[in-house]
């Protein structure tokens, strides 16, 4: 019905961005007055959030369409979003730099030309998609709880709910106490009832319940079950409403669960379903964890299967680890430290000795940029490589370790799941 109605007012979709696009001084750009190509604009930008969810070649077609308008015609309150939209784009395509400009370009122009009704929005964008792909995690995490309240002042609730996700799913990527994230996650989820916004509550329902599922003795560690419906009812309602961006985040939920707690072949096979969601995920924190997450599990599964399986398994790894390489080059805070842990894991595979030097890097990097979940893991895996080893002493160590440190993370389940490790694996099988 939208893109009809663009058509009526000789607005047609394109499949190129503006070439002068990144020569232009877009902060200089007149404010767009004619009316016809303003309610074009907002109708396009009434179309980008269903189409980044469930279409994005329909998202890229409006975005260019609106950079094209904005060009040609002066800065709409729409164009932000536009620029902010293009930057994600960028990200995407691994032009880091070019999409971080974008986004802050587009919320200087929100000041420039007093567009505060678009803030929250662009916001959202910026630190939802955009910054942690250049600047460390919690600095992003720290603004986002802001821009739910500009939402909530501006009336703008439905991207305010959007901002609310990522906070939330953003507090639980960087580590940050599970207890806290749970209350906070449980306050947003309350709100968003009340406001109807039953979007986020289904994105959220699934960031609850993975911290419950880390939190709480549960007997199955890796299923999303929650009070109000399981997690089959719950996955028909998303397949079915084609919420595909809420579909990533579910799978690699799931992938992250099945990998701590060592069900490492569901935790690859779920990995396989998060995958074929990224695009509608664009520009995610959760994208840069499926690769991560997805990446442990294939080499965990590596000294189990045929000859041939394990290469295809370690071809992928490489595969995601020049991604991930490049991430680090741009956010080294963030990811290099990841990227250190697979390299460790895949020397261990490999029945490389540099794995000692490469976990010490990953153990160093995440507790430097304050990735305590992830210290811990580094620690866990360094243990195992050292059980296998047969260093029991050293396993012990760094086992212990990594125990405290799950523990200060609120992981009350992980604690439980490395207690029956440290029992069985280390002073009982040693």
């Amino acid at each position: 019905m939208g893109i009809k109605t663009l058509k009526t007012l000789g607005i047609e979709l394109i499949n190129k961005p503006p070439v002068s696009l990144m020569k232009e001084n877009i902060l200089d750009l007149p404010k767009m007055t004619n009316p016809v190509k303003l309610l074009a604009m907002d109708i396009m930008i009434t179309l980008a959030g269903p189409a980044y969810i469930s279409d994005q070649n329909v998202l890229i077609k409006l975005t260019y369409a609106m950079l094209d308008l904005s060009i040609k015609y002066g800065n709409a309150p729409a164009s932000t979003h536009a620029y902010g939209l293009f930057g994600v784009l960028n990200v995407v395509d691994e032009k880091i730099e070019d999409g971080f400009k974008l986004g802050q370009m587009s919320l200087k122009i929100i000041d420039k030309l007093n567009f505060p009704e678009m803030k929250c929005r662009t916001l959202n964008i910026h630190n939802s998609c955009i910054r942690h792909w250049k600047e460390h995690l919690p600095e992003a995490v720290k603004d986002m709880a802001e821009s739910v309240s500009i939402g909530l002042e501006h009336g703008d609730i439905e991207n305010a709910s959007y901002c609310a996700i990522h906070y939330c799913n953003n507090m639980l990527f960087s580590g940050l106490n599970l207890e806290t994230i749970e209350k906070k996650t449980r306050n947003y989820m309350s709100l968003m009832k009340k406001t109807n916004q039953w979007y986020a509550v289904s994105y959220l329902r699934i960031t609850l319940q993975t911290m419950l599922n880390l939190r709480n003795e549960t007997e199955e560690t890796g299923q999303l079950d929650s009070e109000a419906v399981s997690e089959d009812e719950f996955l028909s309602s998303l397949i079915e409403s084609k919420s595909y961006t809420i579909l990533q985040w579910f799978y690699t939920a799931k992938v992250v669960l099945n990998y701590l707690f060592y069900k490492y072949e569901k935790a690859v096979t779920n990995a396989a379903k998060a995958e074929s969601f990224v695009a509608n995920a664009a520009g995610l924190i959760s994208v840069g964890q499926l690769n991560f997450y997805q990446s442990l599990s294939l080499l965990a599964q590596c000294k189990t299967i045929d000859f041939v399986e394990r290469e295809a398994y370690l071809a992928q790894v490489e595969k995601n680890q020049k991604t991930l390489s490049l991430w680090a080059n741009n956010a080294p805070q963030n990811f290099r430290h990841k990227y250190n842990i697979i390299e460790a894991e895949r020397a261990r595979v490999l029945d490389n000795l540099e794995a000692i030097k490469l976990y010490e890097k990953a153990i160093t990097g995440a507790r430097k940029n304050k990735f305590l979940h992830e210290e811990a893991l580094s620690y866990e895996l360094a243990a195992i490589f050292y059980l296998e080893q047969n260093m029991i002493k050293i396993a012990q160590t760094y086992m212990t370790e990594a125990h405290f440190l799950y523990k200060k993370w609120g992981a009350e389940t992980k604690v439980a799941h490395l207690d029956f490790i440290i029992h069985h694996l280390i002073y009982t099988c040693f």
